[in-house]
């Protein structure tokens, strides 16, 4: 399967899955809500695994995006995939794909300045939802509310598989320095690899111990993160 950006500087998108055997049929929903309450993309009526469209939405901003499979030409489909997603900023030179399996972080002012994690974490992802505005009319009714959905990211780096010092130092730089920045990933499920993204800031200074005695160069511990 091709390895999907995460990171578009251009609204012609281009998203790419794992063909499943017996499949004569594909679906595929683009929201920038997680729940896919509203679409800014979708078709069901795709012959192969790959969708091409114009992203018409909001510009420096996330989507989300999930697909799905029929066997019987549409008059059943699977559940739908792990839910992906990718960032699209016009203003940015570049944009940025990360190696399957592979986790970064990205300087969202310019993708040049990306450190690839040498060794991939082991990660939790906890979703909140919260209230973002709510609008009431004169008599107290409420007109509009606007939810959006904001993770805490735990990065953890256990004894087998610890952070080199290099690592940890730049995640210091990105947290000192860039203090806003993007967290990219190219996890597998076993069924698909998935490309997700988020704009995250570090919520207290890295703080882990040295693998054991004579070797600071290997550190241990977990790296929390939140979702801006």
């Amino acid at each position: 399967m091709a390895e999907n950006a995460a990171i578009f500087h251009t609204t012609s998108i281009v998203l790419d899955w794992d063909n499943v055997v017996g499949a004569n049929l594909y679906s595929i929903q683009v929201s920038v809500y997680p729940d896919f309450r509203v679409a800014l993309e979708s078709s069901n009526a795709l012959g192969t695994s790959t969708h091409s469209f114009t992203d018409a939405g909001a510009d420096d901003a996330k989507r989300y995006w999930r697909w799905r499979y029929s066997t019987d030409s549409g008059t059943t489909w699977s559940a739908w995939s792990e839910v992906g997603s990718y960032w699209l900023d016009i203003g940015l030179t570049a944009g940025y794909t990360p190696a399957q399996g592979g986790w970064a972080l990205v300087d969202p002012d310019d993708v040049t300045d990306a450190y690839v994690l040498e060794v991939a974490p082991r990660h939790t992802v906890v979703e909140s939802s919260i209230n973002r505005v709510k609008i009431r009319n004169r008599q107290g009714e409420l007109l509009s509310e606007y939810l959006t959905t904001k993770g805490i990211i735990t990065l953890e780096f256990p004894e087998d598989g610890f952070m080199h010092h290099e690592q940890f130092r730049e995640f210091c730089r990105f947290h000192t320095e860039i203090k806003t920045f993007f967290l990219v990933a190219n996890t597998d499920n076993g069924r698909d690899h998935v490309t997700k993204i988020w704009k995250v800031q570090v919520t207290e200074d890295p703080a882990l111990t040295m693998f054991a005695a004579g070797r600071e160069d290997l550190m241990t511990g977990t790296v929390e993160l939140e979702e801006v």
